[in-house]
């Protein structure tokens, strides 16, 4: 503990913090910003940002968007892919996914061993096939790597990172 707090004095990064730092940065990065326009006020904007927070289904997502459109009107699209994306952090936590790389024209998902190892590739490419042509996989060292091209897709890539990771969600349980 000595070293670590003689290593942090010299502005030195320490593990411990840089997994944190890791564990609080979001798998996809969106605007998060809700417009003074919409709501103006500091507290209500900060329940807003609790109320999104808790968007973890589909159930939820159209509980929180009709409280909020019912008390601050109609919400922007940035406020919508807002709370995909925490549907989606949600999923990923829950199926413990072990990256997301988000690239200008891709995103990639790999799926830990452990569901990797569960999962019936060919049911598993079936199933991304009727939520969209984009996807490609692949597997290396014991991990699927689920790869969504971004280009041309007629709706926001968040909403089709959802509906393969609950097609997922689906099959493991299935295989429980």
């Amino acid at each position: 503990m000595l070293n670590d707090a003689v290593r942090k004095a010299k502005g030195e990064v320490i593990e411990e913090e840089a997994d944190e730092e890791k564990n609080d940065k979001p798998l996809i990065s969106v605007s998060t910003h809700i417009d003074d326009n919409y709501v103006s006020d500091g507290e209500l904007k900060i329940a807003i940002h609790k109320k999104i927070n808790e968007v973890n289904s589909y159930d939820s997502f159209c509980k929180v968007k009709s409280e909020l459109e019912d008390r601050f009107g109609k919400l922007s699209e940035d406020l919508i892919i807002y709370m995909y994306e925490e549907w989606f952090e949600n999923l990923a936590k829950k199926l413990d996914i072990v990256s997301v790389l988000d690239g200008k024209n891709t995103v990639d998902i790999t799926l830990n061993k452990e569901i990797s190892s569960k999962i019936d590739g060919e049911k598993l490419f079936n199933e991304a096939y009727n939520v969209s042509r984009n996807f490609r996989f692949s597997y290396k060292n014991g991990f699927i790597h689920i790869l969504l091209d971004k280009v041309n897709l007629e709706q926001h890539y968040l909403m089709f990172l959802i509906g393969i990771l609950i097609k997922i969600n689906n099959m493991i349980r299935v295989n429980m």
